[in-house]
């Protein structure tokens, strides 16, 4: 009696290969945190204070708000 030999799925190897990686050890060193307050008030700023001093929009595909 024969046996036959496939290769395993990708899906498969790709959780095999994760397994042994997380076993290693952990891939996260270190953490960072972000403030995106200047980010968010630069968004909601009225559309007036983004025009340039010529009356052009900075950006050339500026669509006008719906």
């Amino acid at each position: 009696m024969g046996a036959q030999i496939t290769a395993a799925p990708w899906v498969r190897q790709l959780v095999i290969d994760t397994g042994r990686a997380a076993r290693r050890g952990h891939a996260i060193h270190g953490l960072f945190e972000v403030d995106g307050a200047p980010a968010a008030r630069f968004v909601r700023r009225p559309r007036e204070l983004l025009v340039a001093g010529d009356g052009i929009h900075p950006c050339s595909t500026a669509k006008e708000p719906v």
